[in-house]
């Protein structure tokens, strides 16, 4: 026999949990809560620990978070999971959760089955505590998986939210758990610290991107940012070799690698030089070549 579930039902009972795993969640979050760094417990590749993790930062500012542990039992399999809010500040999710659930009970019997499910309330783990067992971690494919989270998060709210104060909490655990990341993040990560003048950090991000790889499109992007940061220190002549080394990489590659979400863009305004934030799609062929005419007039 089959149990038949509409669409909603799978996501509920398969959003968070494990096929063949007892999960037991307050232990978890018993040990994350420990103080000590004696114990690692990112060390085992369990998938659910990084989905916790996850839910634990959404809800760093809630000191519970109300989930619905869900035990399904099946002749054939059985799965542990667990459902909560994605949206700390609304519970509703979770309360139309309860009726889904209780609407599959008797489908579940009828194939001789069981399906357990109680509403509790999990005492959220404090960032302090969970960021720097993220830190101390042994599991390197952890810290880094959930670094790169951090990095999209910091674009989305700096680009796309306009939240300066969400983008730095993201960046900063970021660059704090990185081990490796791929290029873009490098490059996104040190647009951030340049943009807020932690100019050694943003140097060391985009260089680090640049020894790790060499497709012509990132490669690009990262040169020209590390020309403004020589801009912004009056180094012209290796600013003048980076844009020119910028613009040839672009040529190798594909078109659309010219377009950017946003650039610091170098220019002149009454004699003085000011960095001024581009965040029109802006073309880095175009801005490069621009940069390039105006510096070299004003070096000379």
């Amino acid at each position: 026999m089959n149990l038949y579930l509409t669409a909603n039902e799978k996501r509920l009972l398969n959003l968070f949990g494990s096929p063949d795993i007892d999960i037991d969640i307050e232990t978890v979050i018993y040990k994350l809560n420990n103080k000590t760094l004696e114990e690692d417990i990112f060390v085992e590749e369990t998938p659910y620990l990084k989905k916790i993790y996850l839910m634990m930062v959404d809800y760093r500012h809630k000191e519970y978070i109300p989930l619905l542990d869900i035990k399904l039992m099946l002749p054939w399999a059985k799965v542990h999971s667990f459902y909560y809010s994605g949206e700390p500040n609304d519970n509703s999710p979770v309360e139309l959760g309860l009726g889904y659930l209780n609407n599959i009970t008797d489908r579940v019997k009828d194939i001789g089955g069981s399906l357990i499910f109680n509403q509790i309330n999990l005492r959220n783990v404090s960032i302090d505590i969970l960021s720097r067992k993220v830190e101390a971690t042994g599991n390197e494919r952890f810290r880094n998986e959930v670094a790169a989270y951090h990095v999209r998060q910091m674009v989305e709210n700096y680009c796309q939210k306009d939240d300066p104060v969400e983008a730095g909490f993201h960046a900063n655990l970021a660059i704090r758990y990185a081990v490796d990341l791929m290029p873009p993040d490098y490059n996104n990560l040190g647009y951030y610290f340049m943009k807020n003048g932690d100019l050694s950090v943003a140097r060391g991000l985009f260089t680090r991107g640049i020894d790790i790889y060499n497709d012509p499109g990132p490669m690009s992007l990262l040169k020209y940012n590390l020309a403004v940061l020589d801009v912004k220190e009056d180094k012209y002549e290796q600013a003048l070799l980076k844009l020119k080394e910028s613009i040839a990489l672009l040529n190798d590659s594909d078109e659309e690698q010219g377009k950017c979400l946003c650039l610091i863009v170098p220019t002149i305004r009454n004699d003085q030089i000011v960095f001024e934030e581009n965040r029109s799609l802006p073309d880095l062929r175009d801005i490069a070549r621009n940069v390039i005419k105006w510096l070299e007039s004003y070096h000379n």
